[in-house]
């Protein structure tokens, strides 16, 4: 169950994760190596797609996205979300933890373990040698409480 402060983050992380090349979907069910009914993460963030094909819809995608954000609400078990967060760290998906409670975000990029972040600025870093990219979200204003008005 989504929480207010969940809710708010979670709107305003897709306004600002939803840049040039990029859209965040909320509530997206991917389909996992290890996943038969797939698994939902809060926000999966992939490159914008040239052309939408309106007429053939999926209701689990395969295609991996290059970010994952997972928002801890109040009455979840941290662990659970860890144990989320690992999944996607087999499946080599950069991927984001916030904790509103603590205003902290565990970060791993490119399927690396799972770290606290040391900065609030945070930067998802993605691609290969060839093609690299980078999004990134400034947490210590998500966490101000009047940074949403601006």
């Amino acid at each position: 169950m989504n929480s207010w402060n969940h809710s708010i983050i979670h709107s305003c992380l897709i306004t600002r994760l939803n840049t040039a090349g990029y859209i965040a979907l909320p509530e997206l069910t991917l389909s996992l190596p290890d996943s038969h009914k797939g698994i939902k993460p809060d926000i999966a963030v992939y490159p914008k797609p040239g052309t939408i094909d309106w007429v053939h819809d999926v209701s689990k995608v395969e295609r991996l996205p290059v970010l994952i954000v997972e928002i801890v609400s109040p009455r979840q078990n941290i662990q659970c979300a860890v144990d989320k967060i690992d999944r996607y760290i087999a499946s080599k998906i950069t991927s984001w933890l916030v904790h509103p409670f603590t205003r902290s975000v565990m970060v791993s990029n490119n399927g690396s373990d799972l770290v606290l972040s040391d900065s609030l600025k945070v930067v998802a870093s993605f691609g290969n040698m060839a093609e690299s990219h980078q999004l990134s979200v400034d947490f210590d204003k998500l966490f101000d409480s009047g940074w949403y008005e601006h």
